[in-house]
Formats: C-alpha cells, sequence, structure tokens
C-alpha cells in the first residue's frame, strides 16, 4: 500500500478495485483449506489488498506514468539493442531511441530479452 501512496494511485486504485483482508489457499481436490487474515500476521503496516483486473490495473499504472512525464511508446518492435556505460540505445520500428533507464513491459514474448537482460558475471 506504501508504494501505492508514494506513487499517487491509492486513490485511483480504491475507486474500482476489490479491497481485500485475507486469502484462501486450498489444495487442489478441496481436501485442505487454510484461511489467513493480513491482519493477523505478516507485520505489515497495512491490513488489506486489491484484487484487480490486470489490463485495467497495467493501464492505469501506464497511464499515470504519461500523466507524470514519462515517455510512453506502445506497439512500437524493438529491432537491436545496444548498451553503453550512460545507457541504452534502441533501434525500433518508430526510429532511434537513447535512454539512461529503459522498463520492458513487453511480456514474456520479448524477441530480445537476453540482450535488454544479459546475465550478471559472478
Amino acid at each position: 500500500m506504501a508504494a501505492f501512496d508514494r506513487l499517487g494511485v491509492r486513490d485511483k486504485l480504491a475507486a474500482w478495485a476489490f479491497e481485500k483482508f485475507g486469502g484462501e489457499v486450498a489444495t487442489a481436490c478441496d481436501a485442505r483449506a487454510v484461511k489467513f487474515y493480513f491482519a493477523e500476521g505478516f507485520r505489515l503496516k497495512h491490513h488489506q489488498a486489491y484484487q484487480v483486473e490486470r489490463a485495467v490495473f497495467d493501464r492505469m499504472m501506464l497511464d499515470t506514468a504519461r500523466e507524470r512525464g514519462a515517455e510512453v511508446r506502445e506497439e512500437t518492435a524493438v529491432e537491436a539493442v545496444t548498451f553503453d556505460e550512460a545507457g541504452v540505445t534502441l533501434q525500433t520500428s518508430g526510429g532511434e531511441v537513447y535512454a539512461r533507464y529503459v522498463i520492458d513491459a513487453s511480456g514474456p514474448q520479448y524477441a530480445h530479452r537476453a540482450a535488454v537482460r544479459p546475465q550478471a558475471s559472478l
């Protein structure tokens, strides 16, 4: 909840999301289930959560980022990725983009995943 407060989206979220105060975990055959309440554990400052429709939540977060000045590109294919010490250059279907930070919100089908998330050396 604190993250939603810091981002200034909690009121937006509360307007449409379903507020939850706990949950239930059950076995696949329903032979056993365990109910829990956020207020009774986890040492959280907030005792509720929100159940959201993921697409609506994602759109709310994207629109909020755009409203706050983030440059958002949708329906843009990334064709090549090049890193340097100061950031990353993306060759896209809409032209070249240089940025210090890139948020990959493309999902698991992204073709350049290995280039964007190189393995750390140990």
